[in-house]
């Protein structure tokens, strides 16, 4: 049911952010279910006092729920499933002057991935639709997967990138949008506001951009809908 295979492939860094990002029950729930390989890695990446607390409470394990604890692993194998790389996907990265700083300041959050970068490329003055238009159909071609393009408010990166075919950009300003745009709109474009998201914010906003699904059912009947008017007109 959970692909703990993936755990084998951690290395010592990603089983740390593992354990800096989960709570002591979702770390304890996780070394119930994994086999001795991989609980010997994450004990070695703990303090003494946190592997003490954590076999303390492996004994006590038999308290919580089997669908509970279902539920607990399943959101630690996703969290760890994202840490993986993702060379595999092209992002469309773009701003204007204002968005500049940001763009720069989230470059090494987007290792993982093969960027694209349509400038600008200082904060000299410019016209957003320039570099916007650029990543936004690269997109829509399918050169690139998902684009992230940022201005100073986000406003105007969001008109110019949804006047481009096939494509769906939201503009996001706190990960609960970032989320809701990737369940309920399958957004292909991550609008960003670069004078009031900073780069740690943008950072959560990307990972939970990039590691949601699209949810599907009623919402493909409403984007369906959005694509049959825009190839009618």
């Amino acid at each position: 049911m959970f692909n703990l295979e993936i755990l084998k492939k951690m290395s010592d860094e990603k089983i740390q952010k593992i354990l800096k990002s989960k709570t002591l029950e979702e770390i304890v729930v996780l070394m119930h279910f994994v086999d001795d390989s991989v609980r010997d890695k994450f004990f070695k990446n703990m303090s003494k006092n946190a592997s003490e607390k954590v076999e303390e409470r492996l004994a006590m394990l038999g308290n919580i729920k089997l669908p509970d604890a279902e539920k607990i692993l399943k959101s630690v194998v996703d969290f760890a499933g994202s840490l993986l790389p993702k060379k595999n996907i092209k992002i469309a990265l773009a701003s204007d002057h204002a968005g500049y700083d940001l763009k720069e300041a989230i470059k090494p959050f987007l290792t993982d991935y093969e960027v694209v970068d349509f400038g600008t490329d200082s904060t000299d003055s410019m016209d957003y639709p320039d570099t916007g238009f650029k990543a936004a159909e690269a997109v829509s071609s399918g050169e690139c997967d998902k684009g992230i393009i940022i201005c100073g408010s986000g406003i105007g990166m969001s008109i110019v990138a949804n006047k481009v075919k096939n494509i769906r950009a939201a503009l996001c300003h706190c990960t609960d949008f970032s989320k809701l745009s990737r369940m309920h709109n399958d957004a292909n474009v991550l609008v960003m506001p670069g004078r009031f998201v900073s780069k740690y914010l943008a950072k959560d906003i990307i990972d939970i951009f990039f590691n949601t699904k699209f949810e599907g059912g009623r919402h493909q009947r409403r984007i369906d809908k959005i694509s049959n008017y825009e190839n009618k007109n």
